[in-house]
């Protein structure tokens, strides 16, 4: 698994993201567990497919919040019930939330899936260890995203996706009129 990691990282663009990726130990189970999960795909897609999950938890929640508050250091600092606000604040103004809708609502959805698998690899990591407080954090943490993330985001997200497939413009050309 570590080489299949490590091929994930030498497919990354080199950037301050991909240095936050590989330091964090949180990030790199997460790439893990993707690299489990897409098994089935093509050895390039698969580097690629996992990378952007990687990426898209460090660029859209971690990068944010460390800038706006200088005690986050790691994913681990998140995942913890206190934060939670914080980190949907995060996500909301990076996915480009303007009060009713999102600019990017699929990546809303995508983001709760690897925010619940994250709070699931603390809490892991917090039973192997036994650390009942990490373990707590990551239990409340989980479910406030499943209830509240699901409620706040994916629901308008969705109706979103929705509402823009259904206003789409289709052009139709002069011999498909008759």
């Amino acid at each position: 698994m570590k080489e299949a990691l490590k091929e994930v990282f030498s497919t990354m663009k080199r950037d301050d993201i991909t240095v936050i990726a590989k330091t964090d130990p949180l990030i790199q189970e997460l790439g893990k567990e993707w690299l489990l999960l897409s098994v089935n795909m093509r050895p390039n897609r698969r580097s690629n497919y996992v990378s952007n999950k990687m990426r898209e938890v460090v660029a859209k929640v971690l990068k944010p919040l460390r800038a706006k508050n200088g005690s986050v250091v790691s994913v681990d600092d998140i995942i913890n019930p206190v934060k939670f606000d914080d980190v949907v604040t995060a996500a909301l103004e990076t996915d480009g939330w303007s009060g009713d809708s999102f600019h990017a609502p699929s990546t809303a959805i995508k983001l709760s899936y690897s925010l619940k698998r994250l709070a699931s690899i603390k809490k892991g990591q917090a039973v192997r260890t036994g650390d009942q407080i990490a373990q707590d954090h990551a239990f409340e943490f989980f479910e406030l995203v499943d209830r509240e993330r699901s409620l706040q985001l994916t629901k308008v997200a969705r109706f979103n996706i929705r509402q823009r497939k259904f206003n789409k413009v289709i052009r139709l050309c002069p011999s498909q009129w008759m």
